[in-house]
């Protein structure tokens, strides 16, 4: 090892403010609560002929709309305007960064080509992989073939009404039984089509939304975007992530599928009654082409500002679940203060008034489009009657041939006037396309390639310390470089070099080239005022932060094979794999689950995509016996966990429980060195890990990491002065990055 009196005087820090690789902007929260939405789906109307059971109506929600419309009261379901509401869901917004300086806020995607751009890339996943596809065309191929079957039914319903009001008109009560049973048996085999065309595109929803779901669920658990997508120099941040895959990926898979089918149905139903209301009377359907242009028009006008009130209510519905979430969170802080509930009702109030503001203009809008919606619905009935009444006037058509005439006009207008009936339902998928756009966008600029070549375009950005911006001509790499090496002295467990340690947003610099050399079984114990960089420090040496310049070397493992060189985001998961380390932070993480669980936590408890391949459990761990899960309770002083009796009458290792809140803080500091020593590291890592215990219990569990874990490297963040004793050297850190100094720790 080095010399340890040595103390290094960094130079002054320089306030400046130099370009930063990436800057965060606001971020819009966006969450729960589905904004109803007045659109309606494609009316019913026309008098008379048979009704027609509708093209699945626009669903933006898990739930599938299959509006049954159609004229008159015969039919499969007789008359039935279609107004029911679209559920709204979330808007996104674009992150769009000019320069490095800059981080542009934009609102809700409006352009078409845009949306359908990044429709197109959310979609074609899905459809090209090979591992899915043939599985997913052909139900696509049933869904499609059960909808152009929906279609024929329609189309044979049109012509028994035709016949059975003509034999009603008549009075030809023979030819009138004839057809009522016609009309029953038709029911009876018509109505299944409808229903299995239903099943069918719910089966193909589910399994495109499991395709996409697994997706992005292993993209964000992976290369620790969870983390990188809340660090506030990502340029990419957004809001509410879990929420745009726990929902909107469902709204996304659900509307597109809708989308599509009701484009489809659309073609198939325009086809078949414009020749049938054409070679009824031909100015009608010029009358048809004219009404529905003016609809159209007149609906984009009323319903303009629907995009963009849909964002801002998923944004204030998010802030007001999130004031609730928050609470929860930290109940037992507010809690102490004691007045604290009544300042954390004024939050939740003041933002549920701000949504509930926000809801009464969508409202107003809303009003306004179902003003007109109504109208042009309700005027169907009377139109083509109006229209052809001449003729049946002067007997040149019959009474049926009228009321057929009104269920084609029906069924033509709402194919053609699809923006007038689904604007609410259009405006919510492009708000549903833009955030999971969004995401998409964020987690792969997240991935640890897209990372590092950013950093190495980067290079050179950032002056060396002590210097200013202007002039600078440094070609030195503006990021710290953390990686795991097979090439370090055997003695060496860690090594950094001209270490610089900056904030995300690289305005201040914590530590100032920093050289040190960890050796194998030394501890290190890190300290320095609140601010100094001692948790940055770990963060860096863990791969988390890479603001600022130097190298970070960790000796891989010697028992596990030689891998390729990593670094960037890839080298956080590398350093606890392939480098053996463990980190236990303040508040250790509680895992959902069983006490077991809590000590296997996170080697042996990997997701279903980590079993077959997983960088992050050695194969050659086996997992630990009860017998070994209990010797480490014993060791942290925990046995007495597995004789309680838990809320829900449980005891033992299986036992469940919310541990974050069952568990005292001290609890949970000693059950994360019982869960460390199971994971038997080469290298520990620990921040203030041992905070809340009383000093017995700190000196029981340092002499055990000592005793157990020998030939670890352990690298320790504290403030009292007792835990020198169980350290070999001690790293202090000046403030600011002004200096910085190893010295003998005066271990016993």
């Amino acid at each position: 090892m080095a010399s340890l009196t040595n103390v290094h005087h960094g130079g002054a820090a320089v306030k400046r403010n130099p370009p930063r690789a990436s800057s965060a902007s606001a971020s819009v929260s966006a969450s729960a609560s589905a904004s109803a939405s007045a659109s309606a789906r494609r009316a019913g109307g026309g008098g008379g002929g048979g009704g027609r059971a509708g093209a699945a109506g626009w669903s933006i929600g898990l739930r599938r709309g299959g509006g049954v419309s159609g004229g008159g009261g015969s039919g499969v379901s007789g008359a039935k305007g279609g107004n029911k509401g679209s559920t709204g869901k979330g808007s996104g917004f674009l992150l769009s960064a000019s320069n490095v300086d800059n981080v542009q806020v934009l609102g809700p995607t409006t352009n078409l080509r845009d949306i359908t751009t990044r429709f197109v890339a959310l979609a074609k996943p899905y459809w090209a992989d090979k591992a899915v596809r043939r599985d997913a065309y052909k139900r696509l191929a049933l869904v499609v073939a059960l909808t152009v079957a929906t279609t024929g039914v329609s189309v044979g319903f049109s012509y028994l009404g035709r016949d059975f009001f003509n034999a009603l008109s008549e009075k030809d009560v023979p030819k009138f039984e004839q057809m009522l049973k016609l009309y029953f048996f038709a029911i009876v085999g018509g109505v299944p089509v409808f229903v299995f065309r239903d099943y069918a595109q719910a089966l193909l929803t589910l399994r495109w939304r499991e395709y996409l779901t697994t997706k992005y669920v292993s993209m964000y658990t992976s290369e620790s975007r969870y983390f990188h997508l809340e660090n506030p120099s990502n340029s990419k941040m957004i809001d509410n992530p879990d929420q745009r895959i726990t929902r909107d990926v469902g709204a996304f898979v659900d509307g597109a599928l809708s989308l599509a089918l009701t484009l489809l149905s659309t073609g198939g139903d325009l086809v078949s009654f414009s020749r049938i209301l054409y070679s009824i009377y031909p100015p009608l359907f010029i009358a048809l082409v004219a009404y529905a242009s003016v609809g159209t028009a007149i609906s984009l006008r009323l319903g303009k500002s629907l995009v963009p009130l849909n964002f801002e209510q998923e944004k204030r519905e998010a802030d007001f679940r999130f004031s609730i979430i928050r609470l929860r969170s930290n109940a037992e802080s507010v809690a102490f203060y004691g007045v604290g509930g009544d300042a954390e009702r004024g939050v939740i109030l003041n933002r549920f008034q701000n949504a509930l503001s926000n809801t009464l203009s969508l409202l107003n809008t809303e009003r306004n489009l179902g003003f007109f919606t109504s109208f042009y619905r309700f005027l169907i009935s009377l139109l083509p009657a109006a229209v052809v009444s001449p003729l049946y006037f002067r007997g040149e058509i019959e009474f049926g041939t009228v009321n057929q005439c009104s269920s084609a006009f029906s069924h033509v207008l709402g194919d053609v006037s699809i923006v007038v009936y689904q604007l609410g339902g259009l405006a919510s998928i492009a708000a549903v396309v833009d955030r999971l756009g969004d995401l998409d966008d964020a987690l792969r600029q997240e991935s640890s390639v897209e990372r590092l070549e950013r950093r190495k375009a980067l290079a050179g950005a950032l002056p060396p310390p002590g210097e200013d911006v202007e002039g600078s001509t440094s070609s030195q790499p503006s990021f710290v470089s953390s990686q795991v090496v097979e090439t370090l002295p055997s003695s060496v467990a860690l090594r950094l070099e001209d270490v610089t340690v900056r904030t995300p947003n690289n305005e201040t610099e914590l530590i100032s080239k920093l050289s040190l050399d960890i050796g194998q079984g030394e501890g290190v114990l890190v300290m320095g005022r609140s601010g100094s960089g001692k948790t940055s420090l770990l963060r860096a040496i863990a791969g988390l932060w890479d603001s600022g310049r130097g190298t970070i070397s960790v000796a891989a493992d010697p028992t596990l094979p030689a891998q390729p060189h990593v670094e960037g985001a890839d080298a956080t998961s590398e350093l606890f794999s392939r480098a053996s380390a463990f980190f236990l932070p303040q508040r250790p993480y509680m895992t959902l689950g069983t006490i077991r669980d809590q000590l296997l936590y996170p080697r042996w408890r990997q997701g279903v995509d980590n079993e077959e391949d997983s960088t992050s459990s050695p194969p050659s761990l086996p997992e630990p016996s009860d017998a070994h899960l209990e010797d480490a309770l014993a060791c942290a002083n925990l046995s007495h966990l597995l004789d309680r009796t838990w809320d829900n009458g449980e005891t033992g290792l299986d036992a469940h429980g919310d541990w974050a809140s069952s568990l005292s803080l001290g609890e949970q500091q000693r059950l994360s060195f019982a869960r460390m020593l199971l994971h038997n590291p080469r290298i520990v890592l620990l921040d203030e890990a041992a905070s809340a215990l009383d000093e017995d219990n700190e000196k029981n569990l340092y002499a055990m990491l000592r005793d157990r874990l020998p030939n670890s490297a352990v690298v320790s963040v504290g403030h009292r002065a007792s835990l020198r004793s169980y350290h070999d050297k001690v790293l202090r850190l000046g403030s600011g990055g002004e200096q910085w100094g190893v010295e003998e720790a005066y271990s016993k």
